[in-house]
């Protein structure tokens, strides 16, 4: 469980600023990210600030059915998420669309706040960037946001594997805590 407020003196992370914060999913620096999100929201004021979701899953969906050579570039590409602040280091690689042992669809796993530097051939480089650039276009497509404003008292409890995440520019106060379960 965290405290969730614009507080750069703690941590060195965009989600404690008031800036506009694109969608993502949480942990791609975790080997096992987590699958059950919350957020309560304990004190609101001011502007914006509304929490977006977009639905990876079925972006993913559409990408296999529609875009096969994206979806397997997208699928194949470990792509590392890191985390980093004084006394922690966290980082694991992961596909940005994971799938089972079957092949079955099972997360989505992006986060341009939390990538890593990484290395492949300039052609494999060149074709997972124009992928992934097909793939952020879709997560930042507003037409695919679900937007909600939580007041003091309201929660929202999401999959992180399934759905992204993130949230309107905002002024003012926004005290949230979050959670991960399992």
């Amino acid at each position: 469980m965290w405290r969730l407020e614009s507080n750069l003196t703690e941590h060195k992370d965009s989600a404690y600023t008031t800036t506009y914060l694109e969608p993502h999913t949480d942990a791609t620096y975790m080997v096992d990210c987590p699958q059950t999100q919350l957020f309560c929201c304990l004190e609101r004021t001011g502007t914006g600030g509304e929490s977006i979701l977009v639905d990876g899953l079925a972006i993913a969906e559409y990408l296999k059915a529609n875009e096969p050579e994206v979806y397997t570039i997208l699928r194949h590409t470990n792509v590392p998420g890191r985390y980093l602040e004084p006394g922690v280091h966290l980082r694991a690689n992961r596909p940005s669309i994971v799938t089972d042992a079957d092949g079955a669809l099972t997360h989505l796993s992006f986060n341009n706040y939390d990538r890593a530097p990484f290395r492949l051939s300039e052609p494999e480089m060149s074709r997972w960037y124009e992928a992934y650039m097909l793939l952020h276009s879709m997560v930042i497509d507003q037409s695919r946001w679900f937007q909600v404003r939580l007041e003091p008292g309201d929660a929202l409890l999401f999959d992180n594997r399934r759905l992204l995440h993130g949230r309107v520019a905002y002024t003012g106060r926004r005290l949230f805590y979050g959670c991960y379960g399992a």
